[in-house]
């Protein structure tokens, strides 16, 4: 039996995954949530074989609940189930430690499939974004705008800018000082050399971060 905790912050979203896994049964849904704080308390206690884990979530997103849980030894498989459709995204998500990243406009039997790789001591990504992967890492590229070039703070700042969040919103949220987010974001900005906010705001939709 393999046992899951979801974390989603779309109660439909969340529900029908729940149900949908009730057909399927070798799968156990222990625990739903759609917060972040709540997915890292639940794992805590829970220790199920998988979170799936939604990189957008309102209190906390899905990399600092990844950050959170490593940072206090609790060993979960993370896979997770999101619209950002880009591969530098998850390939910092694999090195941070992910076991698997699918995006949401799959079909709910590639969720069945990772789950059981995934226990099974493999690792999932959706086959468009695994090809996109392995083609950056064999064409030797170093595009200047790529996401790589970011550490996983940088690429935990960088979402929250995407999503809007003020410097004091993403001090408050990743528990830092201002004067240290703004440091970041200065980082980030030189890293991808951008020089204003409305150029990042048109990197971060390029990238598929936020909608045009």
């Amino acid at each position: 039996m393999i046992t899951v905790i979801i974390a989603e912050d779309h109660k439909i979203v969340r529900s029908g995954l729940c149900h949908f896994f009730n057909t399927v049964p070798d799968i156990q849904v222990v625990a739903e949530t759609g917060l972040g704080r709540e997915a890292v308390r639940l794992a805590a206690e829970m220790r199920p074989d998988v979170l799936i884990l939604d990189m957008d979530l309102p209190d906390i997103n899905g990399m600092d609940v990844m950050g959170r849980l490593a940072d206090s030894g609790v060993a979960v498989n993370i896979l997770f189930l999101t619209m950002y459709d880009n591969a530098d995204l998850a390939g910092h998500l694999m090195k941070a430690g992910a076991k698997g990243f699918i995006i949401k406009t799959g079909e709910p039997e590639e969720l069945v499939e990772a789950l059981r790789k995934i226990k099974s001591g493999g690792i999932y990504i959706t086959p468009a974004i695994r090809d996109d992967l392995l083609t950056s890492q064999f064409s030797g590229a170093s595009d200047t705008d790529s996401l790589e070039s970011l550490s996983q703070r940088e690429m935990q700042v960088l979402l929250k800018l995407a999503q809007g969040d003020t410097i004091t919103d993403i001090a408050d949220k990743l528990c830092l000082s201002q004067g240290t987010v703004k440091t970041y974001k200065h980082r980030i900005l030189t890293k991808l050399g951008i020089k204003k906010n409305v150029d990042l705001i048109r990197f971060c939709m390029k990238q598929g971060l936020i909608s045009e």
